[in-house]
C-alpha cells in the first residue's frame, strides 16, 4: 500500500515521518518520500544526508557517498554529514577519501 508522505517546502517534519516510515521497514518508501522532498527543495541538506544514510543502511554505499558529497557541496560544515561520509568511508577501507579538515569545517574536526 502506497503511503503517501505531503511535503511542503520548509516541511521539516518530513524527516520525522520518512524516519518513522523507515522504521517500519518501508524502505523504498522512506527513499521516495526524501528524493521528492529534495525535487522540490534541492538545497535541503538534510533530505541529502538523510537521504545518504537510507541508502547506507539498505547496503548502496556509492549513492550513500553521493548523497553525503551533495549535502557538502550545499553545506561544507554540516557536522552529520561529514561524520556520516567519514563512518562509511572508513567501513569501505577508503579512509584517505575523508573529508579533510576546512577553514569552514575545522572546528568539527577540533572536536573529534
Amino acid at each position: 500500500m502506497e503511503r503517501g508522505i505531503g511535503f511542503r517546502r520548509g516541511d521539516h517534519q518530513l524527516i520525522n515521518r520518512v524516519e518513522d516510515l523507515f522504521n517500519a521497514g518501508h524502505i523504498e518508501e522512506a527513499l521516495a518520500a526524501f528524493n521528492k522532498a529534495i525535487q522540490i527543495e534541492p538545497e535541503f541538506v538534510v533530505a541529502h544526508n538523510n537521504l545518504g544514510v537510507l541508502y547506507w543502511h539498505s547496503g548502496d554505499a556509492d549513492k550513500a557517498i553521493e548523497c553525503f558529497n551533495k549535502a557538502l557541496e550545499i553545506d561544507p560544515a554540516n557536522e552529520n554529514t561529514i561524520l556520516n561520509l567519514n563512518e562509511v568511508l572508513q567501513s569501505l577501507k577508503r579512509a584517505s577519501e575523508a573529508t579533510k579538515p576546512t577553514p569552514s569545517n575545522l572546528e568539527l574536526y577540533l572536536k573529534i
